[in-house]
């Protein structure tokens, strides 16, 4: 195997250990295993998947960015937003300009002569994985293709990109909407943190409490009201060696974001 696997809950997995990539989940229930996202592309993930789960299984993207859905060309169906379907194809166009020269050209070769069915989802879809239901939840801001899933039997939230800790939550990219909007879709996650006991999102290597949707949402009120506007902050590689952009934070969580998108 390439990547490293954790168990996080019984029957509940991630797969992690390449450069640049995501968080990737797998939930086996007793007939079926999920798959939430693909990583990059650059390194075929469907070997890792099937060292680890005897399953049968379906993949789903959290959105289409291109750590999250690049991998999406190895496998025959993946379900997603119809919102990300347009990102994940916009992000193979140019991944080679965000990630460099090297294995990610291989990947764009690849997927030049792999397509795959896009299979679009919305709120209240369910997975049913035999004893496990795992629920999508539609949660756009970071992008707007983003979803997150709820599984309610092991109690887990898995929501990609729309709230992350280690790497702050990015409202900077083209695709991501306002703070306004954002911020609508973390009170609607509030709205269900009666149903999980824990957070995992697409890049922290440990859960996140629930309590971390109150702060992401406080965070986010303060940048709307103008109370908490934050200092400028470096963005990551990925957006330009001298890019910059307003950061703010309020408790656990810290959100970097363009003041033409607030609402």
């Amino acid at each position: 195997m390439v990547r490293d696997v954790l168990e996080i809950a019984p029957g509940v997995k991630m797969l992690h250990g390449v450069e640049n990539e995501c968080n990737i989940y797998l939930v086996e229930g007793s007939r079926r295993a999920l798959i939430i996202d693909t990583g990059l592309g650059t390194v075929d993930l469907k070997p890792d998947v099937e060292a680890v789960t005897n399953l049968p299984y379906d993949v789903v993207a959290t959105h289409g960015h291109a750590d999250h859905a690049g991998g999406n060309m190895f496998f025959p169906k993946v379900y997603m937003s119809a919102d990300a379907a347009e990102d994940a194809d916009a992000f193979l166009d140019t991944g080679k300009i965000l990630m460099g020269e090297g294995p990610w050209s291989v990947a764009k070769e690849y997927a030049a002569a792999h397509t795959y069915e896009k299979v679009f989802v919305d709120d209240g879809h369910c997975f049913d994985l035999g004893g496990k239901t795992v629920e999508v939840v539609s949660c756009p801001g970071h992008a707007k293709g983003c979803i997150s899933l709820i599984d309610h039997e092991d109690r887990i939230l898995f929501c990609g990109d729309c709230m992350v800790k280690v790497m702050d939550i990015l409202m900077v990219t083209d695709s991501s909407l306002t703070i306004v909007e954002f911020l609508d879709s973390i009170e609607k996650l509030l709205a269900h943190s009666d149903e999980f006991d824990s957070i995992w999102t697409g890049h922290d290597m440990q859960a996140l409490p629930v309590s971390f949707l109150s702060d992401v949402a406080e965070c986010a009120r303060g940048i709307v009201s103008g109370e908490r506007m934050g200092e400028s902050a470096k963005l990551p590689w990925v957006f330009g060696d001298d890019a910059y952009a307003p950061r703010a934070t309020y408790g656990q969580a810290a959100i970097v974001y363009l003041p033409e998108k607030i609402r």
